[in-house]
């Protein structure tokens, strides 16, 4: 047993030694994304705000966000797994995921489930990133899959969102 723990930090530890963890805020626009060139001003209220944590490793990228809706009362839980690439100070990524929808008012109860996809921008300066983050959601992963493949029978059902992540390297 003790050969077997001394081989897997032998293993894990330079692994590590290349990943990224990063975490921070986040601010997704809470109107369609159509009524964005449309509005003229915007205010905090049209924004819902969370937390977002990333885990790089190489080309492949892990995240969670928690979105938390004042008045609805919920956070929405946001995972999505997917591919990052470096391009000097540049990152751009692509992830998908499910994701579960918490009513905190009355417990921890899941109130809702769906698929989402994640398309990231960041600019790193130092171990600062500053980025734009947009998802598509939808309630199952076929139609997803179909939008995604430019099917001729893509749903409509898909919700876009556009968002601002602020995010800290930490390791």
């Amino acid at each position: 047993m003790k050969k077997l723990m001394l081989v897997l930090i032998i293993a894990i530890v330079p692994v590590l030694a290349f990943a990224q963890f990063q975490i921070g805020a986040t601010a997704v626009y809470g109107g369609s994304v159509s009524s964005l060139t449309s509005s003229s001003s915007l205010s905090t209220s049209d924004f819902v705000f969370g937390l977002e944590s990333r885990l790089k490793l190489w080309i492949f990228q892990g995240g969670v966000t928690a979105l938390y809706y004042p008045e609805y009362q919920s956070v929405d839980l946001l995972t999505d797994v997917g591919l990052s690439l470096n391009i000097w100070f540049i990152r751009i990524g692509l992830g998908a995921g499910p994701n579960f929808g918490f009513d905190t008012a009355g417990g921890s109860d899941m109130t809702d489930a769906g698929w989402n996809m994640k398309a990231t921008v960041d600019i790193n300066i130092g171990g600062l990133s500053i980025g734009v983050v947009g998802y598509v959601f939808s309630d199952n992963l076929s139609d997803l899959i179909q939008s995604v493949a430019g099917s001729e029978n893509s749903p409509t059902t898909l919700t876009p969102a556009l968002g601002v992540t602020v995010l800290f390297k930490i390791f």
